[in-house]
This record gives C-alpha cells, sequence and structure tokens, in this order.
C-alpha cells in the first residue's frame, strides 16, 4: 500500500518537475531570442517606409511627395552617409509600383553606392518575400549598366 502511495507521489514530484523544466527552457529561448532580436536591431539604423507613406508611388520628385527620388535622397542616402548600416523595413505599406523599386535601388547605384556595398550596409526587411528578388534584379541590371557606361 505504502509503496503505491510513494510511487504516485514520486511520479507526481518528477512531473512537475518536468513541467517547471519545461516552462523555465521555454522563457529562457523567448528571452534569449529577444536579446538576439535586439542585439541585432541595435546595430542598425531603422527606417520604416509606413513613416514615409503609405502609398509610396512614382519614380521622380515630379511625381509627387512620397516617390522614389524623394526618399532616396532626402531619406536614405543622408542615413546611409550617418550611419554605417541601415536596416529598411518595407512592410505596413500598401505596395510598391516597379518603377518606385528601381529608381530607389537602382538609383542608389547610379547615385555612386556599389551593389556590394549595398548589400552589406542595407538590411531589407519584409514578409513580401518577391521584393527582395525584385529589388535584387534592380541593383544587378543597374550595376551592370553603370559598368558598360565607364568603359
Amino acid at each position: 500500500m505504502y509503496t503505491i502511495i510513494i510511487t504516485v507521489i514520486i511520479t507526481v514530484v518528477v512531473t512537475l518537475l518536468c513541467v517547471v523544466l519545461a516552462w523555465w527552457t521555454r522563457q529562457f529561448l523567448i528571452q534569449r531570442r529577444a536579446y538576439k532580436e535586439e542585439l541585432e536591431r541595435s546595430k542598425f539604423h531603422t527606417i520604416h517606409m509606413s513613416d514615409f507613406a503609405l502609398f509610396p508611388g512614382g519614380r521622380y520628385v515630379s511625381s509627387g511627395n512620397y516617390s522614389a527620388e524623394v526618399f532616396r535622397d532626402d531619406i536614405l542616402i543622408p542615413a546611409l552617409n550617418e550611419h554605417k548600416n541601415i536596416r529598411l523595413d518595407l512592410d505596413n505599406v500598401v505596395g510598391y509600383a516597379s518603377c518606385f523599386l528601381e529608381e530607389l535601388f537602382g538609383g542608389l547605384v547610379r547615385k555612386g553606392f556599389t551593389k556590394e556595398e549595398i548589400d552589406k550596409r542595407i538590411k531589407l526587411v519584409s514578409i513580401r518575400n518577391s521584393l527582395f528578388k525584385e529589388i535584387d534584379h534592380y541593383l544587378t541590371e543597374a550595376s551592370k549598366n553603370t559598368m558598360q557606361s565607364a568603359s
């Protein structure tokens, strides 16, 4: 009789210890992830496109105040001149016209930044994975055109 009670007590204690250990491990991992994310963020100056415009669009300043030219020349290039690394959050806007993205990123190359420098210094953040390929395409094409015109 006592052996059954002792076995039940030991089982309950071991189960409770396992639950507490699992909870503690989960809390530790959550805090560790938050610390790593904060450390990562602290290495970058963050720019949120949504702070610039909910509807960014147009290539040139003649297209309006929310054009790629305005964002690039008034916000992004000054930030690149002031900070080593930029975290550019592209989320929370309605969308991007291809002319906007080409002028923004291809225009950086035409303004003297290399594709390698842009890739190294600007961390793009978005839930829209297709943006990364599109932006990389514009950077690559602008780099090719810049090299061809230089030779």
